[in-house]
């Protein structure tokens, strides 16, 4: 992500406050609600991405794409914030895998792993508190 790479998102606590939030140039604008951490796969490579509607996503990508892509699994986190957060920890996990972009190669690490880790983690997080 680059720094004029944004979109907004409400503030929590501040109804209708748009503040900035890094994110991939072409990501249409995130709430501070319900977010989801997308997987899609192309050939032998998997994107991971952050969206409020990954089907809608998908369409989106596939409309720029002329090899059919394949949503493997997408986890819903509580924010777009918290989404945010837990796609830039699976980037860095698979940092060694990368091809371009959001994309990364499948193996030897599927990024599925990290993406179903990082959930539990955050579902963890949210029941202790």
């Amino acid at each position: 992500m680059t720094e004029n790479e944004s979109i907004t998102r409400s503030d929590a606590g501040q109804s209708g406050t748009e503040s900035p939030v890094n994110s991939p140039v072409g990501v249409p604008a995130l709430s501070a609600r319900h977010c989801s951490v997308y997987a899609i796969e192309c050939g032998g490579f998997v994107k991971i991405g952050v969206a409020e509607n990954v089907e809608r996503r998908l369409r989106a990508l596939q409309t720029a794409n002329p090899t059919p892509l394949r949503l493997l699994d997408s986890r819903s986190f509580a924010s777009a914030q918290r989404a945010l957060i837990i796609e830039g920890c699976i980037h860095g996990e698979l940092e060694d895998q990368h091809a371009s972009g959001e994309w990364f190669r499948r193996d030897p690490i599927d990024p599925l792993v990290w993406l179903d880790f990082y959930h539990q983690q955050d579902v963890k997080l949210r029941n202790a508190a």
